[in-house]
């Protein structure tokens, strides 16, 4: 990445944009709403587990590395 900035609220100093720019100048703007802070969270908000539900499509590509 060539840049990163950062939104904040200034009276919740919640984060509210990102925006990146990589070598290739190509530009990712992600606007934050609906912001919760400490919320309950379950075992399942950090399931890794493969979707099964019908409508997913799922592409495994194993990744060279330049190690071995």
């Amino acid at each position: 990445l060539t840049a990163i900035d950062l939104w904040f609220d200034r009276d919740t100093l919640q984060p509210t944009s990102v925006s990146t720019l990589d070598d290739s100048e190509t530009q990712t703007v992600v606007n934050l709403s609906e912001i919760v802070t400490n919320a309950e969270l379950t075992d399942k908000a950090f399931d890794t587990s493969l979707p099964i539900e019908p409508g997913w499509q799922i592409d495994e590509n194993r990744i060279a590395n330049d190690s071995e």
